[in-house]
């Protein structure tokens, strides 16, 4: 057998079909294949569970199982470990957030500085960027980040009139 990959824990039931949610690490960085199976470890043993649905709520994946189709069917599987092989699941590498250093052009104001971090937050991500000698955290969100250009080493940004100017 394949070297099997844990993507997480059964955490709980979603819904009334028997969906289950995994907690995991993540969980936005592996791509499951929808008519692919997953392993679930019961008395310390891989068994396989065909897959019918896949779907990512938030930072958690939501899986449908063939043959788990009620919420008292799910409950058993609680709390534990899932399992995938590389026939099934793929890791995305995500150098997307690896910015630091990088420059923030607004649409409006220009360049805006050099970007120090991206911090990673449970429910919001952050630019950290020093403005006037001052370190200034702007949200960093789909609607506000329009570009960012590797090559050119540029986020290109939209600020929503008046952000830039909180602090003052």
């Amino acid at each position: 057998m394949s070297q099997l990959i844990k993507i997480g824990k059964l955490s709980r039931v979603h819904g009334l079909k028997g969906a289950l949610v995994v907690s995991g690490d993540n969980l936005e960085s592996i791509e499951v294949k929808k008519k692919g199976f997953l392993f679930i470890e019961i008395n310390n043993i891989s068994t396989p569970f065909f897959i019918s649905e896949v779907k990512m709520i938030g930072k958690n994946m939501v899986l449908t199982f063939d043959g788990i189709d009620t919420v008292e069917k799910a409950r058993p599987y609680i709390g534990r470990d899932v399992y995938g092989d590389k026939k099934n699941i793929s890791v995305k590498k995500n150098t997307s957030l690896n910015i630091e250093g990088y420059d923030l052009i607004d649409e409006v104001k220009g360049n805006i500085g050099k970007i120090n971090e991206l911090i990673d937050l449970p429910k919001q991500k952050f630019l950290s960027i020093d403005i006037d000698g001052e370190e200034t955290l702007l949200p960093y969100t789909d609607v506000f980040v329009k570009k960012i250009d590797h090559k050119a080493k540029t986020v290109y940004y939209c600020a929503p009139d008046g952000l830039f100017d909180i602090n003052q």
